[in-house]
């Protein structure tokens, strides 16, 4: 079985403890794969009802992420903040910011211009009142987040985020022996 096929069939099993859960996909992964397909599929879940609620404001989660680091780092247009800037922030390929920039140009939420400091970069810059756009898409974005922690103390938080702050050092580790 696939790992994705996994990660699908978690959700069937998400009420189970650890060996129900093991029991319920119809195998005996270790916990450490299995962990791996619930990551996953929690990525891919997130990600959906994220886009869904930034659909109805005209948002993919990528755009919306875009327009917020542009909105919070030219200092109100004093900085340039140009496409190998994003390129580099979200570390992604050209043509993929090349993408959502077109999209978001599009739609008329951003404009480039030539760059004042090298006029062969263009310069990104909202277009038009992005502050009430802003407010909605936070607003829905807390209210999702509320949702998904609902259940949560904050020992249980605190917990994740030294556990997820670990598998990212891992994962970042370029020393494999």
């Amino acid at each position: 079985m696939k790992l994705q096929d996994i990660g699908m069939r978690c959700i069937d099993c998400i009420d189970l403890d650890d060996r129900e859960f093991r029991d319920c996909l119809g195998a005996t992964y270790d916990t450490k794969f299995l962990i791996i397909a619930m990551m996953g599929l929690l990525n891919r879940k997130q990600k959906m009802k994220m886009d869904m609620e930034l659909e109805k404001i005209g948002l993919t989660v990528a755009q919306a992420q875009i327009l917020f680091y542009i909105m919070l780092n030219s200092g109100g247009g004093e900085k340039e903040i140009t496409a190998r800037d994003l390129e580099q922030r979200f570390q992604v390929s050209n043509p993929t910011i090349s993408g959502i920039l077109k999209r978001l140009e599009k739609k008329e939420f951003i404009e480039r211009t030539p760059g004042t400091i090298d006029r062969r970069k263009q310069q990104i810059r909202i277009k038009g009142d992005f502050h009430y756009l802003r407010k909605n898409a936070e607003e829905r974005m807390e209210a999702e987040k509320e949702k998904l922690f609902r259940n949560f103390t904050e020992e249980d938080l605190d917990k994740l985020s030294e556990l997820l702050k670990k598998l990212l050092y891992n994962i970042e580790d370029r020393n494999e022996e």
